[in-house]
């Protein structure tokens, strides 16, 4: 299960990746 999670917020980390630039990305998590 935890591996499943895992891999979900991997995911979900390089659609982020795709759709935002790094230093939005960055912002967003600071």
């Amino acid at each position: 299960m935890k591996k499943a999670l895992e891999s979900q917020k991997e995911s979900a980390q390089q659609l982020m990746d795709m759709i935002e630039p790094k230093g939005t990305l960055l912002d967003i998590r600071a």
